[in-house]
């Protein structure tokens, strides 16, 4: 017992020393990520800088020109360039792709990046989206399925038919299988006379082979149609419908009528955006109509001619959408509704899958095939695969670049190993270490829905055969019954799925890895897969967005959305975008157009930009140079505003060393439905939909069902993932469909205390293999954890410590278990904000949360170009908020705070198109100035509700509060009078602000010295400020680059004081402008306000000012272009303007004035 008590003393005195230990080490790595933190803001490291998008155009390409761009770019911070071969260019330059000079010149750049201490990755083929090139051949190309029909009547005897074989592509064609079905009524049954608006062979239209095609030009008057007329009515109830080339317009009209005079529309159809094969195939299935004169009315009666393979009326029941849901095209928006369990009709003569005959081993090579027919009539079909046809986007000239099969490991393979693979051996060493990524672009090239061994692959993961339901894919007809086709058509999606996750994005992982590289992807657009399970196949989701394809930037908020939804549910940090990307930008984009939409993508979710684009530069004697066509900002060398973008640049490496740190914090988890791939991703309009849904500021992400099952657990009653935290409810897909392991997981978070918010009951299980026992158990889980709920007489039920609730808005949800908004706000007066006036739903103000150990941080950015002054609410309590500005660097404690409802209300000003991280230290001891009042109008608290008028003031007034280095108050403000303000704990100060003395104005002359050799006077006198545009000297009126402006002015002693903050404004810059006063450089000012604080660099009496400002490329090009009998200052690889464009104002126009603003310390009055 004795030696029990010693040994049981000596453990708990190792426990208490292991404690301690433990504690000292868990604050002592809390200190370290603080201090992380603001050190990265301070002095951002290398993995906080941007990156850009390096477009080597058609073979225009350097030596010098490389090592000059990498270190431009490395000069500016810029980590590392993903550089594209691609073509762009009509002419093509003397580098060939692939050839030994082009391998030597790459291996130069990553040896380049090497020494310039920057990276070089690359996108994984030639052109762009998604994996192709000249190495891939036809047989491991994109592959589709595709058929021929041949009729045969039973007549008990062994007959010989030939079977044509099936429409192929590129020369490549392969034989899957051959059978046979009975054949229900068919068109071919009855005999239909082709008429058009136009003359044709309307025999080719019927003939079953879609190779064989109709030219149907346009017409000037009427209409342009196809028109097949019956000997009498007959009944259809489908249509199918082949064409090359481009789509036939925009779609068109199914009419019908009993007389040719008179016709009724039965549906219409429309063409699919992405159905990427080289011929296009179309089907409908509408309710059964019948009729003597079927038409196609095409909706563009002029343009271009079609070409037209195949129209046939289907006259049994076909389920409706098939081609969607059998991979043969990516329906364009919703929410899975293109998958919906739907036939033209649910009774008819469909076909027994049973009576499908496999006569594959019957056809010789020649597709003769003998075969004693079964009494009635047959179809047989001779089933083959063939190459899509797709190709990569923009190749360098002279090569093809087929896209590689996405569903066979060998043909990625291939690919991988014909490029991507061979570079990284040609760099030996530096793999890994200045080579150091590959990347797959937006996937744009459609899907496919075959690859050789399928069928094996298919009956492997799904249990059974599909050879009994090739009709089915192959045609749209119904087998068995709408519930047994839908059902293996989910099979076969979720088939298609898991070998493009496994074969193509996975196995691209790997053989990435294996060289030492990360793999990166775009997993967004046309592809045939959920794209968020991608996430978990790669090193790193990026996304992207434009700066003027659209005026409403929400309209890519869903990339960044899905982005970061896939780096928080897998754990990948970084989380990139292909940013700024433009169509005919020319050179009209700067830093301070770009800022607002960078931060509302920053506020999205995305924490690194990658520039679209920098086109490599192969002279260093032409400028602006090489542009890519018309795409993209330019964000190269021989941009004007190069090398003052550092300051920007700058901006945004603070603002990602933040963001690129800690968990996104969040609310409500969005799950996707599965197998219900969708144009650009199903994220897309479920992001629209929980925009409506939600109130503002609610933060959420989307996850997949397996992303869901696998990586989210519960902490502390709230869900967590790698990189994400602080979920309390999940949104369940709007379907009936889900599975047993989905359900468990849902009941063990309802008992964990998460809200499950559910807009319907579930009922059955995805797919056939084992349904009836996999419904059965669905029904019971069902019946376990929705009990009563019905969504209609009962809304909610507990179960264990959270609610399940089904049948109210998803707003009332949030209200039923107390979530409010993350970050919110009003204006400072009180008032609700007024909306913003922009196309869409954007915010004046948006915000990120993240949490960074102990610490709280909101990114928050004024979209707009307005100032706004704003009291704002964020979702933490219990803490110390700190301004951190990213463009300056400054970081302030804040003074004037208060607690409500577990919230902190906080008054903030933002100017146009500013931005601040407010960070939440831990720990409240400081006393918080919780009411404000400047004379008797109260400045703070305000919080729009009801009456609103009671809460109004009218007269809110600049201000500002924070706390200085040695922790003093100091009340910053314009105004003049009497500010009073009482603390939590109940003390007040009071301070009196002077009437401030008026600004100074600086007035011309002005000295302005002009860059040489870009046209303009070496120097000149400006009496005024005027735009450069407007000047008379034609030199300086098309004059784009850098001038210098110089005046003196003269700053009276009185002017100064301890109390006082001296700001110059510039006015108007055209578009950046670099300050030095008294021979001091001051800093650069590339964004609206344009102000500065200058108060040390002011001297009494005379000063020195000198600016430095630059312009864009535009009025020097169009310059150029007005004067074509002089030589050009300016070398344009593709013209982008013409002599008639307008010129851009241009340099500074003022008006300059130093204006004083109070700077006050306070103090206590009373307690």
């Amino acid at each position: 017992m004795k030696n029990n008590r010693h040994l049981l003393l000596l453990l708990v005195l190792l426990w208490l020393g292991g404690s301690r230990a433990l504690a000292e080490t868990t604050a002592a790595g809390r200190l370290q990520q603080a201090d992380a933190l603001q050190g990265g803001f301070e002095h951002p490291s290398s993995a906080s800088r941007p990156q850009s998008l390096w477009f080597w155009l058609n073979g225009h390409i350097s030596r010098e020109g490389i090592s000059a761009d990498i270190e431009a770019m490395s000069k500016n911070h810029i980590r590392g360039a993903l550089m594209y071969a691609v073509g762009h260019e009509k002419q093509a330059g003397p580098v060939r792709f692939m050839s030994d000079e082009w391998l030597d010149l790459f291996l130069h750049a990553v040896r380049e990046a090497d020494r310039c201490g920057t990276e070089i990755g690359i996108h994984n083929g030639a052109g762009w989206s998604a994996s192709g090139g000249p190495w891939i051949d036809a047989e491991h190309g994109m592959q589709i399925l595709t058929t021929t029909r041949t009729y045969a009547e039973g007549r008990g005897e062994k007959q010989v038919l030939v079977l044509p074989k099936p429409w192929s592509n590129l020369g490549y064609y392969r034989d899957v299988a051959v059978i046979a079905y009975p054949s229900g009524p068919t068109m071919s049954d009855v005999k239909a006379a082709v008429t058009s608006s136009s003359e044709i062979d309307g025999a080719l239209l019927l003939d079953g082979r879609p190779d064989t095609q109709i030219t149907l030009p346009g017409v000037k008057t009427g209409q342009r149609f196809i028109q097949l007329e019956f000997p009498e009515p007959i009944t259809a109830e489908g249509l199918l419908l082949s064409y090359f080339g481009s789509t036939p317009g925009s779609g068109g009209e199914v009419q019908v009528s009993d007389d040719g005079k008179k016709f009724r529309t039965v549906t219409r159809f429309d063409y699919y955006f992405f159905l990427n094969f080289k011929f296009g195939q179309h089907q409908l299935s509408f309710a059964p109509t019948t009729g003597k004169i079927f038409r196609l009315k095409f909706d563009k009666a002029d343009g271009e001619t079609y070409r037209i393979g195949e129209v046939e009326l289907v006259l049994t029941p076909t389920v409706k959408g098939f081609m969607a849901k059998a991979g043969y095209y990516t329906p364009v928006g919703g929410t899975g509704g293109a998958y919906a369990w739907g036939a033209s009709r649910a009774d008819g003569p469909n076909i027994p899958s049973v009576q499908v005959v496999d006569l594959t081993k019957l056809m010789d090579a020649e597709g003769g095939l003998k075969w004693t027919v079964p009494p009635g009539k047959w179809t047989v079909l001779r089933v083959g695969q063939t190459a899509s046809g797709m190709e990569a986007q923009v190749p360098p000239s002279g090569i093809s670049a087929l896209e590689c099969d996405k569903l066979s490991k060998q043909a990625v393979k291939i690919h991988y190993d014909s490029y991507v693979g061979r570079l990284a051996k040609l760099c030996g060493p530096l793999a890994g270490k200045s080579f150091t990524y590959a990347t797959v672009d937006s996937f744009e090239v459609g899907p496919q829905n075959w690859t050789a061994g399928l069928t094996k692959e298919f009956r492997k993961r799904r249990g059974y055969d599909l050879t009994p339901f090739l009709p089915l894919l192959l045609t749209g007809r119904v087998e068995d019954s709408v519930e047994v086709s839908e059902r293996f058509l989910e099979d076969y999606r979720r088939t298609l799925q898991e070998l493009m996750l496994e074969n193509y994005y996975g196995y691209l992982k790997e053989l990435c890895n294996r060289d030492h590289l990360k793999f990166w992807s775009e997993n967004y657009h046309s592809m045939f897969c959920d794209t968020l399970d991608i996430g978990g196949r790669i090193d790193v989701a990026q996304g992207e967005f434009w700066s003027n394809l659209q005026k409403d930037l929400t309209v890519w908020q869903w990339c960044a959305k899905h982005a970061s939804s896939c780096s928080q549910v897998y754990g990948l940090p970084l989380v990139p975008a292909e940013a700024f990307t433009s169509h005919l930008d020319r050179w009209t984009e700067s830093p301070k157009t770009l800022k607002a939409k960078g931060d509302l993508m920053y506020a999205s979710g995305f924490n690194q930009f990658a520039f679209h684009r920098y086109a490599h530069q192969p002279w260093l004697d032409r400028e602006p140079g090489m542009t890519m066509g018309p795409n993209g900002i330019h964000m190269d060398r021989t941009n004007t505003w190069w090398d003052e973008s550092s300051a920007w640049i700058t901006y945004l490496e603070r603002c990602q060393s933040i963001l690129q740190q800690g968990s996104v914090m969040g609310q409500i988890v969005i799950l996707t439905p599965e197998f219900v791939p969708s144009q650009m991703s199903i994220v897309d309009a479920l992001n629209q939909w929980t925009k409506r849904e939600l109130p503002r500021g609610t933060s959420y992400l989307f996850c997949s069902q397996n992303g869901l099952l696998k990586n989210a657990r519960i902490e502390k009653g709230k869900i967590r993932f790698p990189l994400g935290e602080g979920y309390r409810l999940v949104v369940l897909p709007d379907t009936k469909i889900s599975s047993p392991e989905l359900l468990v997981k849902i009941r063990d978070m309802l008992k964990s205390g998460i809200t499950v918010y559910a807009p319907q009951r579930p009922d059955r299980a995805l797919g056939l293999r084992d349904r009836a026992k996999r419904d059965r158990e669905i029904q019971e889980l069902v019946s376990e954890i929705w009990g009563e709920v019905d969504g209609k007489a009962v809304t909610s039920r507990k179960v264990g410590k959270g609610l399940l609730v089904q049948g109210v808005s998803l707003a009332e949800a949030t209200r039923l278990v107390g979530i409010q908004p993350d970050f919110d706000f009003a204006d400072a007066d009180g008032t609700p904000v007024a909306p913003y006036n922009v196309v869409g739903n954007v915010q004046q103000l948006n915000a990120i949360h993240r949490r960074v150990g102990e610490r709280e941080i909101y990114f928050v950015a004024n979209h707009t170009q307005q100032n706004q002054r704003l009291v704002c609410r964020f979702g933490v309590a219990g803490m110390t908020p700190e301004r951190w500005d990213p463009v300056t660097g400054r970081m302030e404690k804040l003074t004037a705070w208060r607690e409500i409802s577990g919230a902190t209300e906080l008054p903030l000003d933002f100017g146009p198109a500013e931005s601040a991280f407010i960070v939440f230290q831990p720990g409240s001891g400081a006393d918080s100035i919780v009411s404000l009042k400047h004379a008797d109008n109260e400045l703070f608290p305000v919080w729009p509700n009801r009456d609103v008028a009671a809460n109004s003031t009218k007269a809110a007034c600049d201000w500002r509060l924070a706390i200085d280095a040695s922790g003093v108050p100091h009340l910053k403000t314009d105004a003049a009078g009497i500010f009073t303000a009482t603390t939590a704990s109940g003390k007040t100060w009071q301070v009196e602000a002077p009437v401030l003395p008026a600004p100074i104005a600086i007035s011309g002359p002005w000295q302005v010295d002009f860059q040489p050799g870009r046209g303009a006077p070496a120097t000149a006198q400006f009496p005024s400020l005027i735009s450069w545009s407007d000047h008379d000297d034609q030199g300086i009126r098309y004059f784009s680059g850098h001038a210098t402006y110089r005046n003196k002015f003269t700053v009276p002693t009185g002017l100064f004081g301890s109390n006082r903050r001296l700001v110059l404004s510039l006015g108007g810059v055209e578009v950046i402008a670099v300050v030095k006063v008294n021979g001091k450089d001051c800093g650069t000012l590339w964004h609206a306000p344009y102000e500065m604080d200058v108060t040390e660099a002011l001297q009494a009496n005379t000063n020195e000012l000198e600016i430095r400002v630059v312009n864009l490329w535009p009025n020097r090009i169009i310059g150029d272009l007005r004067n074509p009998g002089e030589k050009p200052f300016t070398f344009c690889q593709t013209q982008l303007f013409s002599a008639k464009d307008a010129l851009l104002p241009s340099g500074l126009l003022g008006p300059i004035e130093v204006r004083v603003r109070s700077d006050l310390p306070v103090g206590i009055l009373s307690r």
